[in-house]
C-alpha cells in the first residue's frame, strides 16, 4: 500500500512494478482511486486569500464598519424592559387605586325615622363629624 500512495504522489522509487501490481490487485487498484480523490478534493478546497500590505488598511475599515454598525432591532430589545416595568408600575397604580383605597367617613346628608313620635337631631362639628340622635316619646336616646 505504501508502494501504491508514493506512487500517487509520483514517488515510487519502481513505478513500472506498481503499475503492473495495480493492473493485477483490484484491492490496492481501490485504494489508488481513493488517494486520486482525496488528492482531487484536498486540490479543490480554496486557499484562504491573503491580504497584501496594499489592501489591509481597507480590509480593516471594513472590519470596523461591520464591528460599529448596530443593527436596529437592538434598540428594541432594550425598550422592551423598559415598557414591560411601565406597565408593571401603571397596573399596580390602577390596582391601588380601585382596591385598596380605603373610604373616607360616612357624609350624613339627612337623617329620619320611623319612630312613632320620635325626633330626630343632627350635630355637625368643625371637624366633619356628624352626631345623629334619635328621642323618642319616652326620652330614650339612640
Amino acid at each position: 500500500m505504501r508502494n501504491v500512495e508514493r506512487w500517487v504522489d509520483g514517488e515510487a522509487s519502481n513505478p513500472d512494478a506498481v503499475a503492473k501490481h495495480l493492473a493485477a490487485c483490484p484491492a490496492c487498484r481501490a485504494h489508488e482511486r481513493r488517494l486520486r480523490t482525496l488528492r482531487n478534493g484536498v486540490a479543490a478546497v480554496k486557499q484562504p486569500e491573503t491580504i497584501g500590505d496594499a489592501r489591509f488598511p481597507a480590509f480593516m475599515e471594513g472590519i470596523r464598519e461591520r464591528r460599529d454598525r448596530r443593527p436596529r432591532w437592538s434598540l428594541a430589545w432594550k425598550l422592551i424592559p423598559v415598557a414591560a416595568a411601565i406597565l408593571i408600575v401603571l397596573g399596580g397604580s390602577l390596582y391601588t387605586y380601585e382596591y385598596l383605597v380605603v373610604p373616607g367617613p360616612p357624609v350624613v346628608e339627612s337623617a329620619s325615622t320611623e319612630i312613632e313620635d320620635a325626633a330626630v337631631t343632627t350635630y355637625a362639628s368643625n371637624s366633619g363629624v356628624t352626631t345623629v340622635w334619635v328621642v323618642s316619646r319616652d326620652n330614650d336616646v339612640w
